[in-house]
């Protein structure tokens, strides 16, 4: 699996403990019930797709994570005295899930929520920013067209043996149509709830590795530049 594959493992096994977690948060004041059962605190078990073992021995390639279930927490119940409740007891004690809510959201702010998904746009923002080679030299607008950011695209009847100027144009404007889609998806979930979360923090994590990469190649390109000014002196 490639890295990206991996990262999304990651991301649908924290989607499955937010799932989780919201179950908790909407029982927490479940009563027992008719049949006297009680609903109880639940934690997701996860942990890597293939042992490390099989891995290190090149039996396996890395697989990223899995879920392995879903088991009672054991934080058992508590007993609120509601006499006037139709759950209560004989005793008027209703019985609901020992289910902490400060807990449960610090788990889930654990995993990432609404703040956490801007931030790391903004992040992504100033990255895509540092990604400007002529800035990073300070070359006028006269610099070379290889070192500009704002290449033309690609065009779509180019032969295979492309220039390396299309070639790197085409990979920078891969990278902007991932970060224009990040973008756009942090901006519906902002506006309501019908982006799942995992959707958007996939694609915050597809562009970040996708400007991380194009960072390193625009590092390549100032060094080799510089080199080859020196070259000329």
């Amino acid at each position: 699996m490639d890295a990206i594959a991996i990262s999304r493992t990651g991301l649908d096994v924290e989607w499955r403990r937010m799932e989780i977690i919201a179950l908790n948060l909407a029982n927490i004041n479940s009563g027992a019930a008719a049949d006297g059962t009680s609903y109880q605190s639940l934690r997701l078990l996860s942990g890597p797709a293939e042992s490390f073992r099989t891995v290190l021995d090149g039996q396996q390639t890395p697989g990223g994570v899995r879920v392995y279930g879903v088991e009672p927490s054991g934080t058992g119940l508590r007993r609120v005295y509601e006499p006037s409740h139709p759950q209560a007891d004989a005793s008027g004690f209703v019985t609901y899930p020992n289910i902490s809510h400060a807990e449960e959201m610090s788990l889930m702010g654990a995993g990432g929520g609404a703040a956490d998904l801007f931030q790391r746009s903004q992040d992504r923002t100033a990255s895509m920013s540092a990604l400007d080679p002529v800035a990073a030299l300070g070359l006028s607008d006269a610099a070379p067209q290889i070192l500009r950011l704002g290449l033309p695209a690609l065009p779509a009847s180019a032969s295979a043996g492309a220039s390396f100027q299309s070639v790197l144009s085409a990979g920078l404007d891969t990278v902007n149509q991932k970060v224009a889609h990040a973008d756009d998806l942090v901006r519906q979930f902002a506006l309501d709830d019908s982006v799942p979360v995992h959707q958007v923090t996939i694609a915050l994590e597809e562009a970040r590795l996708s400007v991380e990469l194009a960072m390193q190649v625009r590092t390549r390109l100032v060094e080799t530049y510089r080199e080859l000014m020196n070259m000329q002196l």
